[in-house]
């Protein structure tokens, strides 16, 4: 993104603007939800346990990596990628367990 908008971040890396966020809050969707559907796709079992553990940890990681780089203008978009991380990632195993589940 600063190589795209490089004028849009200030001098520690940070941007506050929306027409930036948003493409990382898309972004983010996108990748935790093919990570959840590839985790459901090689998990052993078919109980989701797998996608949960994986939707934990990524609550934790991004939970640590908010801390580490906090910025108080930036809390609303915080809480949205952590919950939609979370959701994409049950959302994309769900959906590879569902077709693993018409398969069979």
């Amino acid at each position: 993104m600063r190589s795209l908008a490089a004028d849009a971040f200030d001098a520690n890396g940070f941007s506050d603007r929306v027409p930036v966020l948003v493409p990382m809050i898309v972004y983010i969707a996108l990748f935790s939800g093919l990570g959840g559907w590839v985790t459901a796709a090689i998990a052993r079992r078919t109980d989701l346990r797998d996608v949960w553990i994986l939707a934990g940890l990524q609550l934790i990681m991004t939970l640590v990596a908010n801390v580490l780089l906090y910025d108080r203008r930036l809390l609303w978009f915080y809480g949205v990628t952590i919950v939609l991380s979370m959701a994409a990632i049950v959302v994309g195993g769900r959906i590879r367990a569902r077709r693993g589940a018409a398969r069979s």
